[in-house]
């Protein structure tokens, strides 16, 4: 059944004709990853705020579950929330069902189901107040039973405070009819080997004071991407250390000028952020620089447009392999390590890129002890890394891992 079949047969119902049941796809949510626009916009979605506040919303690249994402960010709050939700889908009455979505903010959001009772008035069921995850994508779930009376329901994932929302990947469904998970690929989906690269992001001078020594002792070569306006900035590394990175065999890559909100600024902000880059970096290492990571792993068609102007790759924080089936150069997918990350996370990644002969992209930030969520300890770097070769999965550096990837496609 195509999406917009789905949709078509969801707005039936709705109007109060029969419509089939949901056995073949229980995800009640049509268009649950918003991948389906009408005229700029998402099928099957609607933008709502009250109160006093400004809100923005956006269509944002990458989604954690294909291309697409839905942003909301609220500023000058005193009052009120903001949100994305799907139209309302009919569900049973006194009946449990289990939703979840995927999301990425910088402040505590909440989770609330909007019920529609036969009665045609509404009452609404909190059911979880997610924390802050502004690195990567977390996956939030909750179940909740409806009403005696209930007709139909939506679930509000809002911010009612300042600060931004990405969320992706919906889920309504009745409890215990969720589909299985899809098989890995394989065969002609499948690369010929699993390969792992190895990155850190921001040209953190941790990162070559404390991180390079740790690498180089275990003989792996990584990819750094740097900031450049933080050059002559006492935290990051200088141009010295940077020229001292790539003689050692490690490949330097862009994260623009000054790490901006891309999606937020007009075209030609954002060439000269890629560009400038760029061409500081090619000037500074006098060989080319091809690689690049957006800030906070935004972007959009205008972004993916002027990098591949600039750059041969893209990449973004999209837990997931990189596999044949979904390979996107400027979509390339990774997974940011932190501080919270356990080892046996890190090895069940690296067991998922082996089961797929997936490419497995890892993230790094800062080196320190005593630092933010963003950073990870000396000590859990090397385990982590010791972890990475003691899978016997070969790692490449990120240009090299693509020239095998490309001939392959």
């Amino acid at each position: 059944m195509s999406k917009l079949l789905l949709i078509g047969l969801l707005t039936t119902m709705v109007m109060g004709v029969a419509a089939p049941a949901y056995a073949v796809e229980p995800n009640l949510v049509a268009n649950p990853s918003a991948e389906t626009l009408l005229n700029g916009q998402p099928v099957g979605w609607q933008s709502n705020k009250w109160g006093r506040l400004s809100a923005q919303f956006s269509i944002l690249h990458p989604g954690q579950d294909g291309s697409v994402s839905l942003y909301v960010k609220v500023s000058n709050r005193r009052s009120g929330d903001a949100k994305w939700y799907f139209t309302h889908v009919p569900v049973q009455p006194s009946t449990t069902y289990d939703f979840s979505d995927y999301y990425r903010s910088n402040v505590k959001s909440d989770v609330t189901v909007e019920v529609k009772t036969t009665a045609g008035t509404y009452t609404y069921i909190g059911i979880g107040e997610p924390i802050a995850s502004a690195v990567s994508y977390t996956k939030f779930s909750a179940s909740f039973t409806t009403p005696s009376n209930a007709q139909s329901v939506t679930v509000f994932h809002n911010l009612d405070r300042n600060g931004w929302l990405q969320s992706d990947n919906y889920s309504l469904t009745q409890a215990g009819t969720s589909p299985p998970p899809p098989p890995p690929p394989s065969g002609g989906d499948s690369f010929n080997r699993p390969l792992i690269s190895i990155e850190f992001d921001d040209g953190w001078r941790d990162a070559y004071e404390v991180g390079l020594p740790i690498v180089d002792e275990l003989g792996l070569k990584t990819t750094q991407y740097i900031i450049t306006e933080t050059t002559q900035w006492p935290d990051y590394m200088d141009v010295g250390q940077i020229q001292a990175m790539k003689a050692a065999g490690h490949d330097i890559g862009s994260h623009t000028v000054s790490h901006p909100h891309l999606p937020q600024l007009s075209s030609s902000q954002i060439t000269a952020e890629l560009s400038n880059a760029k061409s500081f970096l090619e000037n500074l290492l006098g060989t080319p620089v091809n690689l690049l990571v957006t800030p906070y792993c935004e972007w959009n068609t205008t972004v993916r447009t002027i990098a591949q102007q600039y750059y041969t790759s893209m990449r973004n924080c999209e837990h997931t392999p990189n596999t044949k089936a979904n390979f996107d150069i400027y979509n390339i997918h990774s997974y940011i390590v932190l501080r919270t990350t356990t080892l046996a996370e890190l090895q069940s990644w690296i067991e998922e890129a082996r089961a797929q002969n997936g490419w497995l992209v890892l993230v790094y930030h800062q080196v320190r002890d005593n630092g933010d969520d963003w950073s990870i300890s000396a000590s859990a770097l090397r385990t982590q890394l010791e972890a990475v070769k003691a899978s016997g999965i070969t790692t490449l550096k990120t240009a090299d891992a693509l020239a095998e990837i490309r001939a392959q496609l």
